[in-house]
């Protein structure tokens, strides 16, 4: 999951590669879970056993930027790629991103 969720964040990728992206976490947790890989996954997103391709590539991105904020040469990057390091608490965003 880790490999996933850290390389997919940088790729554009569209409404049908984001649903594949989503059946590969479902099968993911529901082996790692003991389930069978037909069970239904309404529970498991109820009760927050996995997160979605959207709110994964979400706090990836924002780990990523609050990272690279706390450094000169990090700030410095994000600057050149248009997006402005974070000037204050670095887990706010993450939460209220993941509130959604």
């Amino acid at each position: 999951m880790s490999k996933l969720t850290y390389s997919f964040p940088f790729h554009t990728l569209n409404e049908s590669e984001e649903g594949q992206v989503d059946s590969i976490i479902k099968e993911a947790y529901k082996v790692t879970l003991g389930l069978p890989i037909g069970a239904p996954t309404d529970r498991l997103l109820e009760i927050g056993a996995h997160n979605t391709c959207a709110e994964l590539k979400a706090a990836t991105l924002i780990s990523q930027r609050n990272l690279h904020s706390q450094t000169k040469s990090g700030r410095e990057i994000l600057i050149r790629a248009g997006m402005p390091p974070h000037q204050r608490n670095f887990d706010e965003g993450l939460r209220s991103c993941l509130r959604r």
